[in-house]
């Protein structure tokens, strides 16, 4: 008995967290795996380009409180934040550029199928050894909301500066949802342009740059820029027995 429990749990388990897979009407993939999303990017006189194109998500199915709450996924793609809002795919995407200033950011093209008759599972706080609970939190504010949450599918999230190199954060949110119809807006394409008022990407050239290569997203069009040469200041700690090896006489 205690065997055939173990193997129901492990199955519903195993469902929970695999689901099932909406395909998108422009999926063309004949498969039972869920795809991961395709990125392009390209540059355009003073502007980067960035184009996806999704063509499924997973929907894992959970049940709380006698309600069948749903989490919608995209390979790759990670989960919005905000304790007791909807969970909700997320992504952030990384474009390393050597100037800051004067930079527009416009969703130039999207397209998107909407699914009807899902409850989206709300985020709850992460749990801890010495803070277990089982209270199971939901912001009924956002979910009276009548429109589609997040308002924007792109958003620009500000800066962080890795090894000197100035890093533009963008989030990307490929799916939204309306509490109250308890519909979710899937995008099979998200478009988005980086105007600028100069050419003023990152030089890959950077002895530093090779450090955030991998969290970075425009490797490809990154321009050809001299790093100047200094001359380093060394601070040399060593006993007198070795003094004349280090200082020249």
């Amino acid at each position: 008995m205690k065997k055939f429990i173990f193997i129901l749990l492990l199955f519903s388990t195993i469902y929970s967290v695999e689901g099932s897979i909406i395909r998108y009407k422009n999926d063309s993939i004949n498969s039972s795996q869920l795809e991961s999303p395709k990125r392009i990017e390209y540059t355009e006189n003073n502007s980067i380009i960035v184009d996806f194109n999704f063509s499924s998500c997973n929907i894992s199915p959970t049940e709380i409180n006698g309600d069948l709450y749903t989490i919608p996924r995209i390979k790759g793609f990670g989960l919005t934040g905000k304790i007791g809002a909807p969970a909700l795919p997320y992504y952030r995407d990384y474009l390393p550029l050597s100037d800051t200033t004067n930079i527009a950011i416009e969703l130039i093209s999207s397209s998107y199928q909407d699914f009807s008759e899902y409850l989206l599972y709300p985020i709850q706080k992460p749990q801890t050894d010495s803070s277990i609970s089982s209270y199971f939190y939901k912001d009924s504010t956002i979910y009276s909301y009548n429109t589609f949450l997040p308002n924007n599918i792109i958003e620009q999230e500000g800066y962080q500066i890795s090894k000197g190199i100035p890093i533009l954060r963008i989030g990307i949110y490929p799916i939204q949802y309306n509490p109250v119809t308890r519909t979710i807006r899937c995008y099979n394409r998200i478009k988005y342009k980086i105007t600028l008022s100069q050419e003023n990407f990152s030089s890959k050239e950077f002895n530093n740059y090779k450090n955030i290569e991998s969290q970075k997203s425009n490797i490809s069009l990154i321009r050809k820029v001299t790093q100047p040469s200094k001359t380093p200041n060394l601070l040399i700690v060593s006993i007198d027995k070795y003094l004349s090896a280090i200082v020249p006489t």
